[in-house]
């Protein structure tokens, strides 16, 4: 079985991406085994956070359980069990799933969501498990680790993403990013922005640190795979077809299919864009001035992260 493991960072592109690479034959593609929508993940990287932090070496058994199930084809056929819990997990609001992910008193509901959940199970006729993460930046050297699987690090004109993030309200959870304040001042020295500083420039800080994270992973790794989201849009057949035979796979009839399809317009969190269009739109959603914020902010970070390093 091949295991590829597709990272990024929230609205880089990884799960248009994902869900080509997911549809190379033989291939089985499981979307976010620990992102916010299950209640294993919950109880996986409850008192960790939403981007959780850990050392190679570090132990985490339920983590290792939910990466474990995962690529292994990320089966979530529900049991009885299962469906309880679920049933209980889809009734908590996100603040209350947001204070147990970081470890903070909740109502005896989410506990016994979090008791009952159970993580995801195998699927035996997976030929190719292709797993896509958004969150693993931080932990995904322990997962690479522990499981082996081919990396492919997915990247996007950070301006693109800003221009995202801030039309959806993402990358404003002042707590989660107190840690990643921390972060950045243990490995780089950088402080957060003042508390005054704007929105636009508080969430460049918290794209920095997850992106550097990420870039410096790879760069240590230099087995990995990066793409680059804005150069698969640009011609997107050919390019995909190249990639897919890097990681091991094969680009058929499924993949060109979700290609031409998806190329149509679309809006928030759908996937479908007409991909000629991506690498330049922060120039229609961005003003200068707001181009030239995001930019000086990410300068403070020692790698490059708007064009190559």
């Amino acid at each position: 079985m091949t295991r590829v493991l597709l990272a990024g960072l929230p609205r880089s592109g990884t799960s248009w991406t994902g869900r080509v690479v997911g549809r190379a034959d033989g291939a089985t593609f499981v979307h976010e085994p620990d992102g916010e929508h299950e209640p294993f993940a919950i109880r996986a990287k409850r008192g960790y956070g939403r981007h959780i932090v850990l050392d190679p070496d570090t132990a985490a058994p339920e983590y290792e359980r939910l990466w474990s199930g995962a690529f292994a084809g990320g089966d979530r056929t529900p049991n009885l069990r299962a469906r309880v819990a679920e049933r209980l997990f889809e009734t908590a609001s996100l603040q209350e799933r947001s204070a147990a992910r970081r470890g903070e008193s909740v109502s005896m509901r989410m506990r016994a969501a979090l008791a009952l959940a159970v993580p995801p199970g195998p699927v035996p006729e997976a030929r190719h498990v292709v797993v896509k993460s958004v969150h693993c930046a931080l932990s995904i050297e322990w997962i690479v680790q522990r499981f082996s699987p081919t990396v492919l690090v997915v990247e996007r004109d950070p301006r693109n993403v800003m221009a995202s993030w801030m039309d959806l309200g993402m990358g404003g959870d002042r707590r989660e990013n107190e840690v990643l304040a921390r972060v950045a001042s243990d490995r780089w020295g950088l402080e957060a922005p003042p508390s005054d500083a704007s929105k636009l420039v508080q969430r460049t800080f918290v794209f920095g640190v997850l992106a550097t994270a990420l870039r410096e992973a790879a760069q240590r790794n230099p087995t990995w795979i990066v793409a680059s989201h804005d150069d698969l849009c640009r011609d997107p057949e050919p390019k995909f077809a190249a990639l897919l035979e890097r990681l091991g796979l094969e680009y058929g009839e499924a993949a060109h299919e979700y290609v031409v399809g998806s190329d149509r317009a679309g809006e928030g969190f759908r996937t479908q864009r007409r991909t000629r269009d991506q690498p330049e739109k922060w120039r229609e959603r961005l003003t200068p001035e707001d181009a030239a914020a995001i930019e000086q902010e990410l300068d403070r970070f020692p790698v490059r992260l708007i064009g190559h390093d």
